[in-house]
């Protein structure tokens, strides 16, 4: 009685309809074909990989190629329209690479450089409307040229000292004649001002202004050195092109200032401190060059303060 109904119940359980059996079928089928599928990968060593594509090696070329530029400063020449070029020109593909004045350059120029037609010709409109490039992120305005053709080229552009004529025709410019850049007066000049030197953007111009404020004004171009975000390499590029006023500086009155106004970027409170009690001692200062009689003025902090000085 127990094995007939347990034969009843597997009879049940395994007895399928036609309609099951093709459905079951067919699952097995997809089964088999996926684990083929998986098999043949795993063994096959195929993979999908695009750090190797065309693309991906093309920009690892630029990037290399834009290192060794910048690694190679001497490898520069300027060439017969004053332009400053790469010596030693690379190519990945058929971009030719070198240094230029996006201010000065034609169509053909920037085609060379891998930079489409429209971007170029919004460029040169630019141009003919009296605009001008003035540092490199200008260039970034240029709404048809994208973000990742401004990187490419960015390592490449250099802005000239000179401003020239520019007269725009039949997708070219010609340059007339060049005009001498007024030299900046670092003492008075303003943060735009400022910004049409080489190297120089907004942050380092707003630095160089804060350093000018504290300094009461530059008295010689190389305390321009002294600014933490001017490395030798940018001041060597805009010491021929900046001019110091020393009659805008503001002066310190030993004969007169208190503790507190005698403070300055290289006056400690403790040297304040000292020569007003000198003073008090023994008389005014009949000159400058009496405070080098104190202790802690010595030749080298002398020479830095004694021109913000006044006896009087």
């Amino acid at each position: 009685m127990v094995t007939q109904q347990f034969k009843e119940r597997l009879k049940e359980y395994f007895t399928f309809t036609r309609k099951e059996r093709n459905g079951i079928f067919m699952l097995l089928v997809f089964i088999f074909i996926l684990q083929g599928a998986i098999i043949y990968t795993h063994y096959s060593g195929f993979s999908i990989n695009n750090s190797d594509s065309p693309s991906s090696l093309k920009e690892i070329l630029d990037f290399e190629n834009a290192l060794a530029l910048m690694e190679k400063p001497d490898s520069f020449a300027f060439n017969n329209q004053q332009q400053f070029v790469s010596t030693s020109k690379e190519e990945s593909g058929s971009i030719s690479y070198q240094q230029f004045d996006p201010n000065t350059i034609t169509a053909a120029e920037w085609k060379k450089m891998g930079v489409n037609e429209k971007a170029s010709l919004s460029i040169l409109h630019y141009l003919n409307k009296g605009g001008r490039f003035r540092k490199k992120e200008d260039l970034k305005k240029i709404y048809t040229l994208s973000l990742t053709e401004y990187e490419r080229l960015q390592p490449y552009i250099l802005i000239l000292d000179s401003v020239p004529e520019i007269k725009y025709q039949d997708n070219k410019v010609y340059l007339s004649r060049t005009k001498t850049v007024a030299l900046i007066e670092v003492n008075a000049a303003s943060k735009e001002e400022l910004m049409t030197l080489p190297m120089i953007g907004e942050k380092r111009a707003e630095q160089i202004i804060k350093y000018r404020d504290l300094l009461g004004g530059f008295v010689v171009e190389d305390q321009l050195k002294e600014v933490y975000s001017i490395p030798d390499s940018v001041y060597q590029l805009i010491k021929s092109k900046i001019t110091i006023n020393n009659s805008l500086i503001k002066h310190i009155h030993i004969n007169s200032d208190s503790i507190s106004s005698l403070k300055h970027f290289y006056i400690t409170k403790p040297i304040a401190r000292l020569i007003v009690n000198y003073r008090l001692q023994h008389g005014a200062y009949k000159s400058v060059e009496d405070i080098k009689k104190l202790p802690l003025i010595t030749d080298s902090l002398f020479g830095k303060i004694e021109h913000y000085l006044m006896a009087d």
